[in-house]
């Protein structure tokens, strides 16, 4: 009894690790579906856009600082002009980054 008892413990913590080792794919067939489908709504239960956006938009930034170069950023017009450039990153992110601008992409 104990042995059948151990076997099917050992069965259960198998399928638990199986299932949660398929997550990502899971994950990536759901917004796959979803990005086929045009289906906004179940595109968002499997992305977090805020997440997304904010990501983003810190990868932008940083982008744009690196090619700018540090000396660029140090003057008066670099940093108006990174500045500006990072607005329109901003808003070009804020309007892609959301289930209606995936689907349009």
């Amino acid at each position: 009894m104990m042995r059948k008892a151990a076997v099917l413990a050992i069965v259960a913590l198998l399928l638990l690790a199986a299932w949660t080792a398929a997550g990502p794919w899971l994950a990536i067939d759901g917004i796959r579906r979803a990005v086929a489908d045009n289906n906004a709504a179940a595109l968002e239960r499997h992305v977090d856009f805020p997440a997304l956006r904010a990501n983003l938009k810190a990868r932008a930034d940083d982008a744009l600082a690196r090619r700018a170069g540090p000396g660029f950023a140090s003057t008066a017009l670099g940093g108006l002009v990174l500045r500006g450039a990072s607005g329109l990153a901003s808003g070009a992110i804020d309007t892609m980054a959301t289930p209606a601008g995936v689907a349009a992409l």
